[in-house]
């Protein structure tokens, strides 16, 4: 219930959001056009780091191009631009969402974002990977059973949160691309973003949990093309 609750609290944001701030038509080549910029930022990174080339790069590229010919892209409106569980709160009257500074590694042109609702919706779904990622990670067990409960915790709060957000606010969903299989592509482009950039923070910061995003990676492409 708690994830639900937040999916309806981030499409109400979206909707105050574009109320204030002006909505435009989306152009998935433009955005795709920076994940490609971030992916060939982080590759030469990677390149250069102890851990070695670790990105599938052909693919998670094959990913974004794929996004860049949806029909629909939806709108693009002013979001929160670093979205996850740490710029939330759970108050008595509910949830609260703090710092609109945008994700402190980006180029500055970048900190106030504009972009696609997916966006936002993409950070908040690597976010709950990571909770059930590192929770793991620090039970300090390799137990089938607990892996399996950590998926089922993630792969549950996914799913709340998603209906959350696209059952709460009519208005909000109005905002994404009208089309369900180019709202999915878009996601999934965006997911694969969020995790590029996470394989650059980590190697910079923690290369010891390079593996989280990394694993986030291999489960938004198709299998084959990780081999």
């Amino acid at each position: 219930p708690d994830a639900e609750r937040l999916g309806e609290v981030l499409a109400q944001l979206h909707r105050a959001m574009a109320d204030i701030w002006e909505v435009r038509p989306g152009s998935a080549a433009d955005w795709v056009e920076l994940m490609q910029a971030n992916l060939a930022h982080a590759a030469s990174v990677e390149a250069e780091s102890s851990e070695g080339s670790v990105l599938p790069v052909d693919a998670i590229a094959a990913a974004f191009q794929r996004a860049a010919a949806v029909r629909s892209a939806g709108a693009d409106i002013r979001i929160h631009g670093d979205l996850h569980l740490a710029q939330v709160l759970k108050a008595d009257s509910g949830w609260k969402v703090l710092d609109f500074e945008g994700e402190p590694a980006r180029r500055r042109e970048e900190r106030v974002t504009r972009s696609s609702p997916l966006r936002d919706v993409a950070g908040m779904l690597r976010s709950l990977h990571y909770v059930a990622a590192v929770g793991v990670a620090d039970w300090g067990s390799d137990d089938p059973e607990v892996l399996l409960l950590a998926e089922a915790w993630e792969e549950r709060n996914r799913e709340a949160f998603l209906a959350g957000y696209l059952g709460a606010d009519a208005d909000a969903v109005a905002l994404l691309p009208a089309d369900a299989d180019d709202r999915l592509t878009l996601l999934a482009a965006f997911e694969l973003d969020k995790a590029v950039y996470e394989v650059l923070y980590e190697l910079s910061h923690r290369p010891e949990l390079v593996h989280v995003p990394l694993a986030g990676i291999r489960r938004l492409l198709p299998s084959e093309a990780t081999r």
